[in-house]
Parts: structure tokens; C-alpha cells; sequence
């Protein structure tokens, strides 16, 4: 398993801006390999030894290992949720902030179950060779 962080501004144009709207991806084919934008408010506030950041982050990178092991978008996404809920019940986050990203989690999908207007999976847009210079690799 390797994390990257990688520079949006290194991605092709056909993907930039896709890629900028999100905190991390997978590689159709990539093999077990996340990608961390290094542009995103979580990273950084991981970097900056914030609690909910840094728990926020590992509740994505768990998202992005459950697409690695074949999970859709959806399941991804619970995954995701259940962590940062254990995160919340061992008081690990404070449990306001908790909630409310929690919530806002959870506004990804409609009632149906399916994923809200807005929320599609832009990951499955990322088909090609990805960023050649990576600003680091954790493993």
C-alpha cells in the first residue's frame, strides 16, 4: 500500500479540474497506490497536526483502499463513515465537529441510497497514466 502526494497542477488538462474538487483518488489499474491532493484542506490540516483533520484524512484514505479492494462508490462511502463514527465514539474527535462532518458525509447520498447530483464518482474519470512527479510517497 503507498499514499502519494501529488501536485494537481502536474495532472493533465482533461483532468485538472476534476481533480482539484477532491481530496484523494485511486487509478483504475494503478495497483494499491492512494493519491493525496496536496491542495486539499484536509492534507494540510493534517500537516498542521489538526485531530479531526488527521482522523478526516484516515477516514479517506480508508475510502479510497475500500475502492482499491473492488468497493463502488457507495460502499466506499460507508466505509468511510463507519470509521470516522468509531474515530467520534472513542472520542478521538471532538464529537460536535465529528457529527457535523459526519452529517455532511452523509449528504452525499439522497434517501434512496444512491449518490446525490453533485456527488458523482469524478475518480472514474481518471483513466490515464497519473502525475510523474510525486511530492511524496508514504508506504
Amino acid at each position: 500500500m503507498r499514499v502519494v502526494i501529488v501536485d494537481m497542477n502536474e495532472a493533465g488538462v482533461d483532468i485538472r479540474d476534476a481533480l482539484r474538487r477532491i481530496d484523494a483518488f485511486v487509478t483504475k489499474g494503478g495497483g494499491r497506490v492512494v493519491y493525496l491532493a496536496s491542495c486539499s484542506e484536509v492534507l494540510q490540516g493534517a500537516l498542521k497536526g489538526w485531530s479531526l483533520h488527521e482522523h478526516v484524512l484516515a477516514a479517506i484514505i480508508w475510502h479510497e483502499m475500500a475502492h482499491i479492494d473492488g468497493a463502488d462508490e457507495i460502499e466506499a462511502q460507508r466505509r468511510e463513515e463507519a470509521l470516522l463514527t468509531e474515530y467520534i465514539l472513542a472520542e478521538q474527535v471532538d464529537r460536535v465537529e465529528g457529527m457535523r462532518y459526519l452529517a455532511d458525509l452523509r449528504s452525499r447520498r439522497r434517501r434512496d441510497g444512491k449518490l446525490a447530483q453533485g456527488h458523482e464518482n469524478v475518480e472514474a474519470t481518471v483513466t490515464g497514466r497519473m502525475l510523474e512527479r510525486p511530492i511524496a510517497i508514504i508506504e
